[in-house]
């Protein structure tokens, strides 16, 4: 029996041992697989390999004419055709947006050349020179200009003349005024055309230097497939329709630079007739019916020098209308047209 070790008779009770600590989880650990290489293009044809470098080797610019913009679309606009030319769709479509626009220029351009803004300026102009040549300096100004003038001066007299000449001026000089600005709208939609048909032919430029590259790609077909052969048939048929879209275009740039000079001479004209030639000979008008009114008393220094100066500028405005009106071959330069 064993002995109690405490006064009291008990025998302690042993404390049982802690558990252990359980072992931490292990850490999953991600090994990341390897990046699979990127698939090559599926090549248009079976067996016919289309590397790019081959094509953008052929986008050249012998001449040297081609802008950088137009040599960077010519390369990607080759390895999309390369790559897709066993689409039938896109090879028919090829360039045909670009050749859209193009073809919706003539008729804008037709609108404007109907337009009845630049004819309503010229007959005004015109309408302006008739009155200002219809007043005879000399039979204003002379004593005795023969029969014809003194009969006309018994009918109406210089001032009331040239009175009824300056007020018909003026109510052709501010209709105009009223059409300077559909004049000045129309030149900047001219303007703003001729920019879009230099992009558009710039887009054609590419689209038919990327053609003429694939088609030098596949000169020497690797596998005699038929549908190659249908495609290149058709690219070189979209090259026709391509190039005779660039013919037009270069027409049509031609057309459109007639017709903003036509506006831009006539907008720039009109206002200085207006506002400098006319207001010139209209001060020379009031200084002739002073000079007139004074009848024999005018002195005839004065007299010699406010004919002068009618003359003058009543010859200036007949001169820049003359300039303004179209001639026989459309072209500004009127009556001294050849």
């Amino acid at each position: 029996m064993p002995k109690p070790l405490f006064g009291n008779g008990t025998t302690p009770v042993p404390t049982p041992a802690p558990a252990p600590a359980p072992a931490p989880a292990p850490v999953p650990v991600r090994v990341q697989a390897p990046a699979a290489p990127a698939r090559a293009p599926a090549p248009a044809f079976p067996g016919i390999a289309v590397a790019r470098p081959p094509v953008l080797d052929l986008v050249t610019d012998p001449e040297g004419t081609a802008s950088a913009k137009v040599m960077a679309e010519a390369r990607t606009l080759a390895v999309a055709l390369a790559e897709r030319l066993g689409e039938a769709r896109f090879v028919a479509e090829f360039g045909s947006a670009v050749q859209a626009r193009i073809g919706a220029l003539p008729d804008r351009m037709l609108d404007l050349v109907r337009s009845e803004v630049p004819n309503d300026v010229t007959a005004r102009m015109g309408r302006i020179r008739g009155q200002i040549t219809g007043l005879s300096v000399d039979d204003l100004f002379a004593a005795d200009g023969g029969v014809a003038s003194r009969v006309l001066r018994s009918l109406a007299p210089a001032q009331d003349r040239l009175g009824d000449a300056i007020r018909a001026v003026e109510l052709e000089c501010a209709g105009i005024d009223a059409a300077l600005p559909k004049l000045r709208a129309g030149l900047d939609e001219i303007e703003a055309m001729i920019a879009e048909e230099a992009a558009a032919r710039e887009e054609l430029e590419a689209h038919i230097r990327a053609l003429q590259a694939v088609l030098a790609l596949h000169a020497r077909p690797e596998a005699a497939d038929p549908r190659l052969a249908s495609a290149l048939r058709a690219l070189e048929d979209r090259g026709t329709g391509l190039r005779q879209s660039r013919i037009v275009a270069t027409t049509d740039a031609a057309q459109l630079e007639v017709l903003r000079l036509r506006y831009a001479e006539l907008h720039a004209g009109a206002r200085s007739l207006t506002v400098d030639l006319v207001g010139l000979w209209k001060r020379n008008c009031v200084q002739s019916i002073a000079i007139l009114a004074q009848g024999t008393r005018a002195a005839p220094r004065e007299v010699r020098t406010a004919a002068t100066g009618l003359r003058g500028a009543a010859d200036g405005i007949t001169a820049a209308i003359d300039a303004l009106s179209p001639g026989p071959n459309g072209r500004m330069g009127g009556r001294n047209a050849p």
